[in-house]
């Protein structure tokens, strides 16, 4: 399946973005400094079934620091990102109620959510 025509766009949106929120934050534990590096996120699968499982950028709220992440099959997560911490919440369906009401949801570390 090939990427969407905006994928890398979304990236480098997503790249600067983390760049900006983590700029004054030395002591990042390792999963901020991946996540620094969003040029992974292309092919990122919390499958291994290929790229029916893999994560895709969909939207940003850079100001409130919101990144909401589908598959093809209609899985998703949002990341809230904060100067100090980086949650989860996910979902199977339902992106985009999910996203409109992104401030309500209760997030959660990547290994519970996940």
């Amino acid at each position: 399946m090939p990427y969407p025509d905006n994928v890398d766009s979304r990236i480098a949106q997503l790249q600067t973005a983390v760049d900006a929120a983590f700029a004054n934050n030395k002591d990042a534990p390792g999963e901020l400094e991946q996540l620094a590096k969003l040029s992974s996120i292309r092919g990122t699968s919390s499958t291994s079934s290929g790229n029916s499982g893999s994560y895709f950028p969909s939207d940003i709220d850079e100001a409130a620091g919101y990144y909401g992440f589908l598959t093809a099959s209609g899985a998703w997560y949002i990341q809230r990102v904060t100067p100090t911490t980086v949650r989860y919440a996910a979902g199977t369906e339902g992106y985009t109620t999910a996203w409109t009401g992104r401030a309500a949801l209760i997030y959660d570390y990547y290994n519970v959510v996940f």
